[in-house]
């Protein structure tokens, strides 16, 4: 039986898979309002990645340890079917596929770009099972996230204080600058999560992150110190992802009650995320693009048709192996 952190963090990877969405759907007035608040979506698919792994053994916390093998095998296994999918749909419609270095040393994957998440939390998987394997040492690993993160602004958001141009996004979109130091932050939340209470300064500290993201985003916009291509993070998306995610594992109560939504959120928030650039893409193609084509695409209904494209192809498999098993 689910736990209610268990139902929490799966609804919140539901909307985080939501906000995914919005970011690669092109929308003038959501994409604007959205778009710095939805960069917490992938530092937080980490941090509950290093939050549920983490576990204690034989006197020390253990990230994953043996299962982290497991788990690497099952994501190559979730991957495969949508790469060869990626893969005809670009020798079909003509569209060059072009695999190079950047794959390898940046998890920058081409054919489909959003899968890169999937190939940097397998490198992060193998980290943690064959090098950083256990947190023995709190300072040095606060040491470490801090400086990831630094590195990340860096060469990321806060690229232009070096005068860096041509300076592609997949620089800090992997699993050194992204998936390592929010993986690590959602261990050492697990080891502390005792220590951890949420009260009304916390509430303060939220509000005041969420307002400084916007402001922040604002100001590196209007000055042009920043394009949307470079960098996914902002210095206020690191408390912002933190706190909400505590806010999450502490509530005393399951955010919906309703078991549907949270039973479709553990089977499909992982396919919906996978397939929704497809779906974008086919839509371009077949739907003229102007007024009409911001009013049935938009990020809502795109959720939406990925949503029921994925339901009904999981039915269907469903059915189908359970009609040739009775044979």
């Amino acid at each position: 039986m689910l736990t209610k952190t268990s139902n929490n963090l799966y609804l919140l990877k539901l909307i985080l898979t939501a906000l995914v969405v919005c970011m690669h759907c092109e929308f003038p007035i959501i994409g604007r309002v959205l778009n710095p608040f939805a960069r917490i979506a992938v530092p937080l698919f980490f941090v509950i990645s290093g939050y549920l792994i983490t576990t204690y053994e034989n006197g020390k916390y253990v990230l994953g340890g043996k299962t982290n093998t497991i788990r690497i095998a099952k994501i190559l296994k979730l991957i495969i079917l949508p790469i060869i999918i990626y893969v005809i749909y670009k020798l079909v419609y003509n569209i060059p596929i072009d695999i190079n270095i950047n794959f390898v040393i940046f998890n920058y994957f081409p054919i489909s770009p959003p899968l890169w998440y999937c190939f940097a939390y397998i490198y992060v998987l193998f980290i943690t099972r064959y090098i950083f394997k256990s947190i023995t040492n709190y300072r040095l690993t606060c040491c470490i996230i801090t400086l990831l993160l630094i590195g990340n602004l860096l060469l990321g958001s806060y690229s232009w204080i070096w005068n860096l141009t041509n300076w592609e996004g997949y620089y800090t979109r992997n699993f050194l600058f992204l998936g390592m130091p929010f993986f690590l932050i959602g261990s050492l939340i697990k080891i502390k999560e005792s220590f951890i209470r949420w009260n009304n300064v916390m509430y303060i500290l939220l509000a005041v992150s969420f307002i400084a993201i916007y402001l922040e985003a604002s100001i590196l916009k209007f000055t042009g110190l920043r394009t949307e291509s470079i960098g996914d993070l902002y210095i206020f998306t690191i408390p912002l992802s933190i706190l909400i995610f505590i806010y999450v594992i502490k509530l005393n109560k399951t955010i919906l009650s309703y078991n549907s939504i949270i039973s479709f959120s553990k089977k499909y928030s992982k396919y919906i995320y996978i397939y929704h650039i497809l779906v974008l893409y086919l839509l371009g193609i077949y739907i003229p693009n102007g007024k009409m084509f911001n009013v049935i695409v938009n990020p809502l209904t795109l959720f939406i048709y990925t949503s029921i494209i994925v339901y009904l192809t999981s039915y269907t498999y469903k059915y189908l192996k359970k009609l040739f098993r009775n044979r």
